[in-house]
């Protein structure tokens, strides 16, 4: 009898010390993702482990933030990460190239503004595109072309 009751125990210890240590490894997780995003810890000195946990989190802030479609308009902010890019034509500025006439508004109405020689932000002429300027950026694969982060 003492032997079940302890065994008993043991395993409610178990699983309520687990269950709290997956809590706080989340709150953990997302709280070292805040600190690499903001610039306070370097990702080049996370453990493989931390750097999944990382990529792991911001992949579904991102799908969450994508899905959100365009007030007034056929398309998401998915479908301009998928279906456009950037050509960068000067120094510090560029435009949106997009597959689609569905997209063919954002292509006129928006035009990128590079910040260094890798990265930039999304401007755009009217409110309608508000979303975009907030939740996407840019970042150069070549010295020329560049892909959309939303």
């Amino acid at each position: 009898m003492h032997f079940k009751l302890r065994l008993m125990f043991l395993l409610f210890m178990f699983s309520v010390s687990a269950n709290s240590l997956a809590q706080n490894s989340s709150a953990n997780a997302f709280e070292l993702y805040k600190n690499v995003i903001n610039g306070k810890t370097p990702v080049e000195e996370l453990t493989p482990e931390q750097r999944m946990q990382v990529f792991r989190i911001h992949q579904v802030l991102s799908s969450a933030n994508s899905s959100e479609e365009i007030e007034g308009h056929n398309f998401s902010l998915r479908d301009i990460e998928r279906k456009c890019e950037v050509y960068k034509y000067d120094e510090s500025r560029g435009e949106l190239e997009c597959r689609g006439s569905d997209l063919r508004p954002v292509e006129r109405k928006c035009e990128v503004y590079f910040y260094d020689n890798q990265n930039g932000e999304i401007e755009c002429r009217g409110s309608d595109f508000r979303p975009i300027e907030r939740k996407c950026s840019v970042s150069l694969y070549d010295e020329e072309y560049g892909e959309i982060d939303c």
